[in-house]
């Protein structure tokens, strides 16, 4: 891992060969400890082959990757670290067995967006405590929720007042699974109950991350802002402290954008025995757009003030990016412009992070291919268009978008689209040319950069999704992104 980031001339040209002899002779080691004693085991162990499995799935061998995560799964139930620490170990110990079991967690959880890989650990098994941003392990109980499991179950009169920042990326990480299992594993069986219920599988993943906002200060001010307010120092960011908070908000995005993905969201109502309400689809789309505008918008400002670009970054961007192309086909001139903006600016959020990570590149390049057919995308992101019982109204050209929200295919380096070779020749790409469009680009960016206006600002109604429609019930719209934002794609 350190051979990737060093700037040791011994390095250079040959980081990835040398990433992959150590890599190769670590998972050696390893395997050689692991396997031939049965009490040769040890926490190192685990966060060795974690570490091993994120080399592996950055670099495209996402097959590898899948193996190594189930292993170290295995090793840190084997050490019992899904349970709290045994009391007689010093603080240190048991913080680092905490810490260590949540790091797994946590990869398991962002490796599983893909339609045939289901996260491994369930949450009902880790009766481990939340990690804690204090470091305090013997935090009162009673105060802060010692379990996942307990927190996302309280009564509304014992829910805490904060949580750790820590604890609430794991908190949308659980979400994210469930969302995974919901949305994208084709081979689970759809829910009892119509996607509209109180009782469905959908609305209980929404209630949950209507609880992520209840903990974090990142929806209540602009992104940007809160950055500067709560971690600023002088004229920078202080990442170590702001590292949770940037991440749990990408997640938290990213879990809306997946919920309510235009594509997902008739994948599920297809099947449908009854008609769906246009109001629940209306709804559920500007949800989708509104909150893959908010998960560009905080990309860039990671960007723009140069924090570290963690790796699954890139998913969540690709995921948004899929929004945004879809939005550009839509009947309204100002959605489809702003779609495009925004669709511009993912890309050149990758492309930003390909020196960092490899298979940032490899996702620039497959959106700059995506081309889906102009109705059918009109179609899946217009709540007019109405569904009959039975009816699939998304024709089977659309089907690659399942690629699109599978991460290890997008970071899978024996696809051919993803060789250095093509990803090397993405300025030629006849969708965007980074070259004869970075005047436009730099327009469109200084729109982003514009998302996030003053809170004071009053709100601007838009009938956002369905010009034609003419209900009033309808037309009385608050617009989908933050208050001020149709004043300035009017500019």
């Amino acid at each position: 891992m350190a051979a990737r980031f060093s700037q040791d001339p011994f390095f250079h040209g040959q980081q990835q060969d040398m990433i992959d002899t150590y890599s190769r002779s670590a998972w050696d080691e390893i395997f050689e400890k692991s396997f031939s004693e049965d009490d040769a085991l040890d926490i190192t162990v685990v966060q060795a082959t974690n570490m091993l499995a994120v080399v592996d799935f950055t670099t495209g061998k996402h097959k590898l990757a899948w193996v190594k995560i189930g292993l170290s799964v295995r090793f840190a139930q084997s050490l019992h670290l899904t349970m709290d620490p045994p009391p007689a170990l010093s603080r240190e110990e048991q913080e680092e067995r905490v810490l260590t079991f949540w790091s797994v967690y946590l990869l398991d959880r962002l490796v599983s967006c893909g339609t045939n890989r289901p996260p491994t650990i369930l949450d009902s098994d880790c009766s481990v405590r939340l990690p804690a941003d204090n470091l305090n392990m013997n935090t009162d109980s009673n105060s802060n929720p010692r379990t996942l499991q307990a927190l996302q179950d309280l009564p509304d009169s014992e829910i805490p007042q904060s949580l750790s920042q820590f604890a609430q990326t794991v908190l949308m990480a659980s979400a994210l699974g469930k969302v995974e299992r919901f949305s994208l594993q084709k081979h689970i069986s759809g829910s009892q109950y119509k996607l509209w219920h109180n009782r469905s599988e959908y609305s209980r993943i929404y209630s949950l991350l209507l609880d992520f906002e209840t903990y974090s200060d990142a929806n209540l001010v602009p992104f940007a802002e809160a950055l500067d307010r709560w971690y600023g120092t002088g004229d920078a960011i202080d990442q170590r402290r702001a590292g949770h908070f940037v991440f749990s908000a990408i997640l938290y995005h990213l879990n809306q954008c997946l919920l309510h993905h235009p594509f997902l969201l008739r994948n599920h109502v297809k099947g449908c025995k009854t008609r769906v309400p246009a109001t629940f689809l209306k709804q559920a789309l500007r949800q989708g757009l509104e909150h893959a505008t908010l998960l560009t918008s905080a990309l860039r400002v990671v960007q723009r003030r140069g924090l570290s670009l963690a790796s699954f970054y890139a998913y969540a961007c690709t995921v948004a990016a899929t929004i945004h192309k879809l939005y550009t086909f839509h009947e309204d001139e100002r959605v489809s412009s702003n779609s495009k903006t925004l669709f511009d600016c993912s890309l050149d959020f990758l492309l930003y992070g390909q020196d960092v990570w490899r298979h940032y590149s490899r996702m620039a390049y497959v959106l700059m291919q995506l081309d889906p057919d102009p109705k059918s995308a009109r179609d899946l992101v217009t709540a007019a268009i109405a569904v009959t019982p039975g009816e699939s109204p998304a024709d089977s050209s659309m089907d690659n978008i399942w690629d699109l929200l599978d991460y290890g295919w997008l970071c899978d380096s024996a696809r051919p689209s993803s060789s250095p070779e093509a990803c090397q020749q993405m300025g030629n790409v006849d969708q965007w040319d980074p070259t004869v469009d970075s005047w436009k680009l730099k327009q469109a960016m200084s729109v982003v950069d514009s998302f996030m206006p003053e809170p004071t600002a009053a709100p601007i109604d838009l009938n956002y999704f369905d010009p034609a429609v003419t209900d009033p019930a309808f037309s009385a719209w608050e617009d989908v992104l933050e208050p001020g934002f149709t004043n300035i794609l009017a500019r």
